[in-house]
């Protein structure tokens, strides 16, 4: 009697045992499928973000080819300032397009250490010197392949200020765009020339030419500009030497964002896409 209790009990073990890993199994399969449902879901909507952020990039190449096509004195300025033209654009309307000019901040990779110093020491760092032998001496180990790679060597900045003045972008010095500070960063650019030129940018427009500088200045400015006139024309230009386009969009709901960036360059009277990256 004893033994068949004991078979009973076992039976009714296995059966619960069978029952509950069932249980398992099926639940495991359901999420495996919600799983699999909401991955492909994400793909699709992914997948019709980017084609939306890509037509919104043509939009906005065939906006910046009309404004560069138009042969007038304003149109040959155009290209200094793109990034209000196409943003008044109404064909771009419901498109989310930034444009930012290559040397609108300092190329971390490519400045020379003094500029480096110029920089940090125009936004206040009094170890200006020591963080710009920091960022060379990164550099030479590798290069450096963000911004924020560089908070390794300084841990008490305001990363939200500098990460909008500084680039791994390529790009001289845009006279047109760039803030006081990263101005500053131009060798024999005083305090009063990097002001002097942001007010002329904003009241009259962009300097067409470094020698419209001397104009604007003081003398005792203007003589230090002019020792280092040279090395300053080689590491600024009044046109930037490209400039970068982000065009981003959503799809579904929750969102899934696709981005579309492109580096491009001027040819004649269009442009042309010289890097495409979609993340």
């Amino acid at each position: 009697m004893s033994s068949m209790r004991a078979r009973r009990g076992f039976t009714l073990l296995t059966a619960l045992w069978v029952l509950g890993t069932a249980g398992v199994l099926t639940a495991s399969a359901l999420a495996a499928g919600r799983n699999a449902a909401g991955a492909t879901r994400n793909r699709v909507e992914w997948t019709r973000a980017r084609w939306r952020a890509m037509g919104c990039a043509r939009k906005a190449q065939s906006v910046i080819d009309s404004i560069l096509s138009v042969r007038s004195t304003e149109s040959a300025n155009a290209w200094r300032t793109l990034s209000d033209a196409v943003g008044s654009s109404e064909r771009l309307t419901g498109c989310a397009v930034v444009l930012t000019a290559a040397g609108a901040r300092l190329d971390v990779n490519s400045a020379t250490a003094e500029m480096l110093e110029r920089f940090f020491g125009a936004v206040g760092r009094g170890d200006a010197r020591a963080l710009s032998l920091d960022v060379v001496a990164m550099r030479e180990r590798q290069r450096v392949p963000d911004v924020r790679a560089l908070r390794r060597i300084a841990d008490d900045v305001d990363w939200a200020v500098w990460d909008s003045l500084l680039s791994v972008e390529p790009g001289r010095i845009a006279l047109s765009q760039a803030p006081v500070q990263v101005l500053q960063a131009i060798p024999g650019l005083t305090s009063e020339i990097a002001n002097a030129l942001v007010a002329h940018r904003v009241s009259v427009g962009p300097v067409s030419d470094l020698n419209e500088v001397f104009g604007l200045v003081s003398k005792t400015s203007g003589r230090e500009l002019e020792e280092r006139y040279q090395e300053a024309s080689r590491v600024a230009t009044a046109d930037p030497d490209a400039w970068l386009l982000r065009s981003t969009a959503r799809s579904g709901n929750p969102a899934i964002s696709a981005t579309v960036e492109w580096r491009i360059t001027r040819q004649d009277s269009r442009v042309v896409v010289v890097r495409s990256v979609i993340r």
